[in-house]
């Protein structure tokens, strides 16, 4: 299980690729199958999403479902965003109400997720991987996903500033 950290002037990145074990992601992409169920798909991007914490639903009820080891990532909301074949996220910044520090877990499919700095950086996100990024620099650097080959999730896990 090794762990990229890129700490360069344009974005801090912390990757690590195995995060969650081959069985996890089975069943936690089940319980995101099961969640969305009924969730009506978007018109942007991702497919559907879902939102716990802050002002949305209560985030306690799901994560009784989910691994332990996320309890280890400091956060007190929850995004959960589904990617139906060729669906991706396009350019933008994370919102300055957000604290400084994002961890996405992906699951499913691959994704590639794309810094538009100088010059552009790409990342290949694999099932159970875990990235995180932070630092002023993260809200002056544009990011996307691109299109995905197939069916994939990534959880959101952040803090208010």
């Amino acid at each position: 299980m090794g762990v990229i950290v890129k700490e360069s002037v344009d974005m801090p990145i912390e990757y690590k690729p195995y995060w969650l074990s081959v069985s996890e992601c089975a069943v936690l992409a089940g319980e995101c199958k099961r969640e969305l169920d009924g969730v009506v798909k978007k018109a942007n991007g991702r497919t559907r999403v879902k939102r716990w914490g802050w002002d949305y639903l209560d985030l306690e009820r799901w994560l009784g479902e989910i691994p332990e080891k996320f309890r280890l990532i400091p956060f007190d909301s929850l995004t959960l965003n589904e990617y139906e074949e060729g669906r991706f996220i396009g350019p933008h910044i994370d919102s300055m109400g957000y604290g400084d520090r994002i961890f996405v877990v992906s699951l499913g499919g691959p994704a590639t997720i794309v810094f538009h700095s100088e010059p552009v950086e790409r990342l290949q996100l694999g099932n159970g991987s875990l990235l995180s990024f932070w630092g002023k620099e993260r809200t002056s650097i544009k990011h996307s996903t691109e299109p995905s080959p197939g069916l994939r999730y990534s959880l959101v896990f952040r803090n208010k500033r």
